[in-house]
Order: C-alpha cells, then sequence, then structure tokens
C-alpha cells in the first residue's frame, strides 16, 4: 500500500505573496472587532480596538 507523499500544510509554498496573506490577516482581525484601519498622513494604520487590548493574545 502506497502512502501519499504530499507535504503538510505549514510547507506548501503561498499561492500569493506575503503581502497579501498579511492584509488578509489583518483585515479579518478588523472584521472580529479586534483591529481597527484608520488612515494616517504615512498610510494605513491598524490598531489594537479595546476589545483587543483585553483579549490576552493581542493586548498587554
Amino acid at each position: 500500500m502506497s502512502r501519499s507523499t504530499s507535504p503538510p500544510l505549514s510547507d506548501d509554498p503561498s499561492p500569493r505573496r506575503d503581502e497579501t496573506l498579511l492584509l488578509s490577516d489583518l483585515t479579518r482581525l478588523v472584521a472580529l472587532g479586534l483591529l481597527e484601519q484608520r488612515e494616517e498622513p504615512q498610510g494605513v494604520v491598524f490598531a489594537l480596538t479595546p476589545l483587543g487590548r483585553h483579549t490576552p493574545e493581542f493586548g498587554p
């Protein structure tokens, strides 16, 4: 019997660029209410919301 030799998902190369993946992750965190997105003179800024600050994985 032959076993599949496909690599684990974590070893697969990303089909998209890293920046696209990061933006996708940040957008999801905004949708969950953990981050807010603002326009600043230097560009787009992501900041923790009060909920994000009180979530142990993100806040102090």
